[in-house]
């Protein structure tokens, strides 16, 4: 098997826990800080709905705690695509401005 092979199915599985479908929720913990000042936060996410953005893109709606944004998979690049929170939401829910790739990592 190549190395391009294996990278791509990676790619594949890595997705696979990022799934984005309308009602999906996350809940994990994050380590913030540097040993020996180390300190851990249990986070949520959940996709709470979507929406046609003006490039003609669908974008999944995600409520992190206090945060709104919008992300994407792109079917061909495998690449994960976001708008980030825009300053009038949670009132509007407008997808505005441009995206950007968003590098989904995991560390078990």
């Amino acid at each position: 098997m190549s190395s391009i092979d294996s990278l791509s199915r990676l790619r594949v599985e890595l997705l696979n826990l990022y799934p984005l479908s309308i009602g999906n929720k996350w809940v994990y913990l994050e380590e913030y800080g540097i040993n020996p000042n180390v300190w851990y936060e249990v986070r949520t996410k959940e996709v709470i709905g979507d929406t046609l953005a003006s490039n003609g893109k669908l974008y999944y709606h995600l409520k992190e705690d206090d945060y709104h944004y919008f992300d994407r998979i792109d079917s061909i690049d495998g690449n994960i695509y976001r708008y980030y929170q825009h300053p009038s939401l949670p009132e509007e829910l407008a997808v505005t401005g441009g995206s950007q790739v968003i590098h989904l990592s995991i560390r078990i």
